[in-house]
């Protein structure tokens, strides 16, 4: 959370916080390439959490998560260790 999170909305009321701006810093996350997707997604959730949290709350009406497009992660291979004698 410190370190994609706070840098990124600081101390931006969650009022304030439009679809358009999470859109943008998520794209600026990914075309970055750290972290990666599957790590992206997570930080994702977080927010999502925290804003779903601040409607619960009534601090906001709508979680403009909501309105955010998703993404698709990859796949990745899986490899398994083998120990063989």
């Amino acid at each position: 959370m410190n370190g994609y999170l706070i840098p990124a909305f600081n101390l931006m009321a969650v009022q304030s916080l439009a679809p358009d701006r999470i859109e943008r810093w998520q794209a600026e996350l990914l075309t970055k390439g750290k972290p990666g997707p599957r790590s992206v997604q997570i930080i994702r959730g977080v927010l999502n959490t925290i804003l779903e949290d601040a409607r619960a709350k009534g601090y906001i009406f709508v979680n403009p998560m909501a309105n955010v497009r998703r993404f698709d992660v990859p796949e990745r291979e899986l490899h398994y260790l083998d120990v063989r004698n």
